[in-house]
Formats: structure tokens, sequence, C-alpha cells
């Protein structure tokens, strides 16, 4: 959309975001104020994330590359127009249904399981550290 409106020619400027994530805990909370500050530096990020657990501050890279793969394989989507297996010739219905077949496919278990022991993770030190009842899944 940004070429095909030439926003450039009108002042359009990207700005990426860095940091890219904020988390705040309560200040009168058990974390007593501690934030998760997430952005392009990997070493502030594992520093940030270590003062909750340095497990997960080591798995982060891993987490990171997992959504990079998500990004690769759903960036088309979002760039195109939305996917209809039942339109086209035959072998262009074949390409689109095996990209929503892998889009459906890909690395779920990876993704739930990343995603869960994150925050698993940061519940158990929540209540192993302050004594505060067990979180638990939705």
């Amino acid at each position: 959309m940004i070429k095909d409106l030439e926003l450039d020619k009108h002042g359009f400027k990207y700005l990426p975001r860095d940091p890219s994530s904020f988390t705040p805990s309560m200040v009168d909370g058990p974390l007593k104020g501690k934030y998760l500050l997430l952005g392009g530096d990997e070493e502030k990020n594992w520093k940030s994330i270590a003062q909750f657990s340095e497990k997960d501050a080591d798995a982060f890279p891993k987490y990171e590359k997992f959504l990079d793969g998500c990004r690769e394989l759903i960036q088309p989507l979002l760039d195109g127009a939305p996917p209809n297996p039942f339109e086209g010739k035959r072998h262009e219905k074949m390409r689109t249904a095996s990209r929503l077949y892998e889009l459906v496919g890909y690395n779920i278990s990876l993704s739930l399981s990343l995603s869960l022991s994150l925050s698993l993770s940061l519940s158990l030190h929540i209540t192993t550290q302050h004594n505060t009842t067990t979180l638990t899944p939705c």
C-alpha cells in the first residue's frame, strides 16, 4: 500500500518501534513495579527477561526464531488478496491449498509449548517468590 499510494512522496517515513514492547507490573503488587522491556538489543532483552527467569531468557532467542518463521509464512497472506482455494486454474488452486495447509500445520505444537512455557514459568516465579496463590492457565 505504501508503494501503491507513493506515500514516501508525501512525506511518509517508517519509524521502527524500539523498544517494541513494555509490560509493567503494579507498583504495589508482588513484583514491586518491575517491568519487561523488549526491543532490538538481544543483551538488553536477556537482562530484562532474566530478572524474572534466566531459563526463559535463555529460551527467548528460540522463541524469536519461531516467530520469524511465522512471519515469513504469514507475510505473503497479508500482502496479497485473501487466498481462495476454489478460484483460479488447477495449479493455482493447488498452490493456495498447499499454502493454507502449511499455514495451519506450521509447528502449532511448538507455538503452544513455547507460549505456555513462558507464561507458566513467569507464573511459577511469581508464585514461588512471593507466596501467592498458584496461577492456572485458562
